[in-house]
Order: C-alpha cells, then structure tokens, then sequence
C-alpha cells in the first residue's frame, strides 16, 4: 500500500481487494482523520496527528463518529427536495463512509491512538469528539468540539455530575452519555445564522459594530442616567447628542424585534459592584435600564484583571419571546465574546443568591475570584419610553479647516486645543466640503489595550475624528499622531459597497486640510474594504450566502487585477505603500508556486492560474480561503517587500495644497513631536478604554 494508492481509494477511484483491505492496518505512515470543517476525511501523515488535531480540530475515527456519519447520511439520502448544501453533505458522506468501510473502525481507531503517543510526545488527555451544536465552519472564534475539561466543570455547575475522572471519559458510553446532557444548553448553529440574517436584512450591521466597540458604553450610560427603575423618565434630565439617540433607538428596535430563541438558555454576566443587587430578595424583580451584554459562554473570562468583575448573574432566558435577545457575535468586533444583548427596561426574578458556593471553571485562578453568584429568570419587559421627548439638541458648530490657528508644540497639546475651542460641548463639530455636510466626532483613545489592533497607532494619548452615516457605519475614520493615519479602522469595517461613502476628492481635501491645521503635512491612507456578499450571486450555499457579510476584501488589489485601476493615479504627490512591481509579480507566478495542504485540491483545480487570478478567484467564489491566501503570500515575500503587508499611499499635504493652489507656499514646520503628556481632561477615555469587557459593566 502506498499514499497515491489510498488517496485514489479515497476518492472512490478504486476498489481495494479483500487482501489489501486486511492488510490496510498495517499501513500507519498515512491515517484518515476527518475534518469537521471541510466534512471530509483527509490522510494525515504520522507526524503531523497531534497538530492536525490540535489546531486543525481533526479526529480519529471510531465507532461513534462512524455511526454519526452513517446517520447523517441515511437522514439526507430520506430528504427530498435538497438544497445545495445538503446535496454536497450527502456525497461526502457517501464517499466518506465509502472508504472507511475498508477499514475495521474499531483496529484503526486503536492504531491512530498508539500512533499518536508513538510519534507525539506533547498529546494531551482533553481531547473528545463531543461536538458543539453552534460550531459553523467559517468562523474562526467557533470551536467544533468541548474538552474534557470543559465538559466535566460543565456538568459539576449544571448538577449532572457529582464526581468523575477524565480517563472516564475515554469510555464511549460514558461519553456520549456527559456530551448529550452538556451541550443542551449550547446555542444552535441554525439559531446564529438566523440572528445573523437578521441582523444583515434589517441593517443593523453597523448599529452592532458601534455597540461592540465603545457604543455600548456611550449608550449605557446615556440610558442609565435618564431612566428609572420603574421604567420612566427622569424628566429634569435632558440628551443633547441627537446622534447618539437614533442610534440608541435603531439598536433598541433591533432588539425588540429580533427572532425569539429556538429553547431555553443560561447566558451569564460578571459585575463588579453589587450594590444595586444586594439587597433584593428571593422572589423580587430586578430592572435593567440599560442594554444588557451577557455572554453564552459558560467559561468567559475577563483575563483575571481584578479591576473587573467576579461576582456571577447566571440568567435563564425563555423560549419563543420575540425581542427577548440577540446574539451578536458574527458583527461584533469581539466575537469570542459570545454576547448576546437584551433590551432595556427587561425585568428579571431572583431566584437564588449564594456567596458560599463554587462555579467551576476551566480557569482555576479565575474560578478562585469568582464569590458570589445571583441566578435570575426572564420575567417580563417595562414598554420603552419616547425619549425624544427629552432630546435637547446643540446647535451646529462650522469649521473652516483652513482658518483655524491651534496652539501647542505636540500633537497632543493641539488636539485638546482644538477640543476646547473648535468643537460643541459633545465633542463634535461640523463641516461642509462642495456642498456636502460632515458632522464628525472627535475622540481621545488608548490603543494599548483590548483595541489595539483597531488603530494604526499604539498610544495611551490617541486623538481621532470619525465619521459615521445615518446607520452608525464608519465613513471615515482619522487619527492624529506624529503622523495622520486615515481609514486603518476600515479593515474591520468594509465601506465600500457602492452606499454613502465619502468620496476620493472629498477624502483627500478634508484630511489635506486638517493635516494643515494641526501642521502635520504626512498623511497614510489606508485600503478600503468591500463585503464579500457583494459576490453572493457566485454562490450556492445558504450557508455561505448567510455570512458573506462578515467577512471582507481590500477593493484597492482587486480592482488593479481586475480592471488595471489604480487608485489616486491622478495625484501626482500620492506615493504607494506597496510597490506595484512587487503586486505584478503575482500575475507571473502560478498557484503550483503554493505549497498548502489545506489548499491542496483547490489548487490543484486551479493550477494554470496565475496568483493575481487565484486572489480575485478567491475574492468572487471562494471567501473561506481568502486567509490561507495570504499566509501562503508570506512565505512567497520577504516581509519588507511583500504589499500585502503596505496597503495604504502616502501624501504630503502641503505638497498637494500648493499644487492645487489653495496655499500659496509650503510651510517650513518642523515635525511635530510626540510628547505624553496626561493634559487630557475633556472626556474620561481611560474609563472608556480601560477594557473590551462590556459584559462586566
């Protein structure tokens, strides 16, 4: 027996004879391992099983995971009137099933276990094949099976188990037994793909980007401040943020009429002040005002800081409320957060409340900190109030970009001058570029933390402008540094899908100008980033369709390959980050140059296209392969040269104003300097910024 022979067996190419077949055992250079993901068994070579496992989540087969295929088989073949999804499935499975019948289930599984430990040295004991009803293939945060541990501090705080080793496990009744009681309470696939639709039909796509990022504490504390328990109106307080507001109330009917859930579920919440809780008593009604996070993750951690919390509200929500909540997670910029978000004014019972008890947690610290736990049931909704009725909006404040003087050596100083002096009481001013109005918010940050990947720079004293549109997208999105950095953040926030999108002219004139003002002539202009579901014509699975949305592309690349543009080739100033030299190497350079298992039939399909045509392949049909694409890039590039890595143009300012005859000479400034100072005082960003954890507020 050899590879060539087993993959053609595989394949269902060839038959093996009886003798092959009982001499397959014996053939342990190659074992099949089926990947949950693809739904199909791969051939994996001895010495890669533990990593297969590990990072890829493959399993050995056995009796149990033949049975389950064979089930999920004999369901669809019953089926009439597949879609295409279902059609795929039914093949690999045959096909699957198929080849393992070569195979006696329970030898190979015994020899792919003493394989493992002969040629893996570092294999654990917390791996099982107890699968996770939510896994979908396509997001990275969703994992396919539980660990033994968690499996086991699982059923210790569900009362399910009383006492068991991990070896126990080992046993497939046991097993089977722990896995079906355990992941009841794990929220279904199907139920995240609807929210997930939802969320993208009702466009509510950048309303929960908002929130997960810091709306959510702008929201809160707006909410918190204005109602009252008793779900009224504090009528002596006013908002003055008219933004803000329609947000709030876009989210807030987002939530009221999100699909119900499909069975009963326990979503948890770690506060860290009790006070407002202390002194209910069991039986009595509790209020939120404002959006509650909760997470479904009965193993959320907040990394152990002990300036958050440890002290557990366990929630049980019912079935079949409408509005009762929303998973957020396939939007949220923090999806391993889990989160699902209620409305305000939900009111929940007491049940229990126990400062002598232990939650097991697979964190052993963070299990030691948690000291009390209050368990609450869903009781009913108070009706929302009209909170225009409080709306007190501020005046519009016009800047002129090009008349405005601002005092300070630093960025820094400039920018708290510019605060203080240029903008409302809310932080805000407005400007109007050819006619086109522009209210754009101005905010200190901390990129240091938790949200350091959104921003292009890595300060504690970060000052930025952003833009949104009537839906809460980010149209524009500036920093100010020693440097100006203009649309890093769209890498997680695509903004080209042909809706209100400031355009190139306009972009350049407004950031030239403000680069005028603050006397920072260097501007980066980062990519912008298109939806996939831009393509969803090209595909046919409901699935895929589903959550094209969540992922997205750099436009820049794609449309050079596709349509030989260049962006900003009328700016004679503008410099590219990337070298188009170094981009049109890939269109002399054939997918045979990758060597990737993972992308082995895939290019093997697709092996006379050049890579310029893999990528926009990949970008109109093929999305999930769309990161293994670029991993694959940077072993083809040395780091400094390859342009995936430098998708942004750099512009002077000055240059570009005098050439456009709007300054009549260039300034002799010398750079501004970078000096962090704590002079910030006009917004508590630090509380703001201080963690991602809303589900700890």
């Amino acid at each position: 027996m050899n590879l060539t022979k087993l993959e053609k067996v595989l394949k269902n190419q060839i038959k093996l004879s009886k003798n092959e077949k009982s001499s397959l055992i014996n053939f342990i250079d190659y074992i099949p391992m089926y990947d949950i993901y693809s739904n199909q068994l791969h051939l994996v070579n001895k010495s890669q099983l533990y990593d297969k496992m590990i990072h890829s989540h493959y399993r050995f087969v056995d009796k149990q995971l033949f049975d389950w295929l064979n089930n999920k088989y004999k369901k669809l073949f019953k089926k009439k009137n597949l879609n295409f999804d279902e059609t795929q499935n039914l093949k690999n499975l045959k096909k699957n099933i198929k080849f393992l019948e070569n195979y006696d289930i329970a030898k190979i599984n015994k020899k792919s276990i003493e394989i493992l430990y002969n040629f893996s040295p570092e294999v654990g004991l917390d791996i099982t094949i107890c699968k996770r009803k939510s896994f979908i293939p396509y997001f990275e945060h969703l994992k396919p099976y539980y660990s033994k541990d968690e499996l086991i501090n699982l059923g210790f705080n569900m009362g399910k188990i009383k006492k068991i080793n991990k070896d126990v496990l080992v046993d497939p009744e046991i097993h089977y037994k722990i896995c079906k009681k355990i992941s009841k309470n794990d929220i279904t696939a199907a139920k995240l793909l609807e929210d997930c639709v939802y969320i993208k039909n009702n466009d509510a796509k950048n309303l929960i980007k908002y929130y997960s990022l810091y709306g959510s504490y702008f929201i809160n504390k707006s909410l918190r401040s204005i109602l009252g328990k008793n779900g009224k109106l504090d009528k002596k307080k006013k908002l003055n943020n008219s933004m803000l507001l329609s947000f709030a109330n876009q989210l807030i009917n987002t939530i009221k009429n999100s699909p119900p859930l499909d069975q009963d579920y326990i979503v948890y919440r770690f506060i860290t002040d009790d006070s407002y809780l202390r002194n209910l008593k069991v039986g009595s009604l509790f209020t939120e005002t404002g959006i509650m996070s909760t997470t479904r993750d009965p193993f959320y951690s907040n990394d152990n800081n002990d300036a958050f919390g440890f002290i557990l509200m366990k929630i049980k929500l019912p079935k079949n409320i409408k509005g009762l909540a929303l998973n957020i997670e396939c939007y949220s910029y923090f999806p391993y957060e889990q989160e699902l978000i209620l409305p305000p004014l939900a009111r929940f019972k007491l049940i229990s409340k126990n400062d002598n008890f232990n939650y097991y947690h697979i964190d052993k610290n963070f299990q030691k900190k948690i000291k009390k736990k209050y368990e609450f049931e869903f009781h009913d909704f108070l009706p929302i109030p009209n909170f225009q009725t409080i709306l007190n909006p501020i005046s519009k404040k016009y800047l002129d970009l090009m008349k405005i003087e601002l005092n300070g050596n630093t960025y820094i100083e400039k920018a708290n001058y510019f605060v203080e002096n240029y903008t409302n009481s809310i932080n805000e001013l407005y400007i109007k570029i050819d006619n086109e109005e522009y209210r754009i918010n101005t905010i200190w940050y901390d990129s240091t933390g938790p949200y350091k990947k959104f921003y292009y720079f890595e300060t504690n004293t970060g000052f930025s402008l952003t833009i949104y549109n009537k839906t809460a997208r980010v149209i524009l999105f500036i920093e100010i540094n020693t440097e100006i950095s203009v649309n890093y953040f769209m890498k997680w926030n695509s903004s080209f899908d042909g809706k209100e999108i400031i355009d190139d002219e306009n972009l350049i004139e407004l950031v030239t100008k403000l680069a005028y003002s603050f006397k920072i002539p260097e501007i980066l202009i980062h990519f912008n980033y298109c939806s996939f579901d831009y393509f969803s014509s090209n595909y046919n699975s409901m699935i895929e369709k589903d959550i094209l949305d969540c992922f997205s592309f750099p436009i820049d690349f794609y449309n050079y390959f596709t349509k030989n543009i260049k962006r900003f080739r009328n700016i004679p100033t503008m410099k590219t980050g990337f070298n188009y030299f170094q981009l049109d190497k890939l269109k002399k350079m054939k997918s045979s140059d990758i060597n990737d298992i993972n992308l082995k039939d895939f290019l093997k399909e697709n092996n006379k296209k050049s890579l310029s045509e893999l990528f926009v392949l990949i970008i109109e049909e093929k999305f999930y392969f769309y990161n293994s694409f670029l991993e694959n890039i940077n072993t083809i590039f040395e780091a400094e040269s390859n342009p995936f890595n430098y998708m942004y143009y750099s512009l002077n300012a000055y240059k570009y104003l005098f050439d456009k005859n709007i300054i009549k000479s260039i300034p002799n400034i010398e750079k501004t300097l970078q000096i962090k100072k704590n002079i910030i005082d006009s917004f508590d960003y630090k509380e703001l910024f201080k963690s991602r954890f809303r589900l700890t507020d």
